[in-house]
């Protein structure tokens, strides 16, 4: 999850997450090694990373770490505030409303949820897109985050204008949520 601007990073982590194509994460993880991202958790089609950062004299490993991953093989990428689990949707609403009001972060202007691909496009006839569960899901979420005045639009995955703050929640999992 994550609720701050592609150039600045959140006081609470220097970790981003990083969404793929299934079966892109190898040439995916080279290529932001190579830009001084370290791997710390996979899923296929979902990677997250922290900033490689060599602390010096004159700066901190949190100086280093301004911009989000970028890549050819990145679909999306945002800051990441980290995860929650359970068995119910009200029960990690819950953990989300509580960590987002310990993140501290501005309200976000949009929510964005969505899942992250079950299976490789094309195996099974599987394509990318909207879910009916994960878009109930995700009105769900947008309106009880609307409620603790996290977010300001009671309605999820509307069009984001250039300079909206937008949370992203991806379902790692149907009960695994970052």
């Amino acid at each position: 999850m994550t609720s701050t601007s592609p150039n600045s990073i959140p006081d609470s982590t220097p970790f981003s997450f990083v969404c793929c194509q299934q079966g892109a994460e190898r040439a995916l993880k080279a290529e932001l090694l190579d830009q001084g991202w370290r791997l710390a958790f996979s899923r296929p089609g979902f990677v997250t990373f922290k900033q490689q950062a060599v602390a010096t004299a004159t700066t901190s490993p949190r100086s280093m770490a301004t911009t989000l991953p970028s890549g050819v093989f990145v679909r999306q990428a945002a800051w990441s505030i980290g995860r929650v689990s359970g068995c119910e949707s009200a029960e990690i609403t819950q953990q989300i409303t509580q960590q987002l009001g310990q993140a501290n972060l501005p309200r976000a202007d949009v929510l964005h949820l969505w899942q992250r691909d079950r299976l490789p496009v094309g195996e099974r006839g599987f394509m990318p897109g909207e879910e009916p569960l994960t878009e109930a899901i995700a009105q769900f979420l947008a309106s009880r985050l609307h409620e603790h005045e996290l977010v300001a639009s009671p309605a999820a995955n509307q069009t984001a204008r250039t300079g909206d703050r937008v949370l992203d929640v991806v379902m790692v999992e149907p009960n695994q949520w970052w």
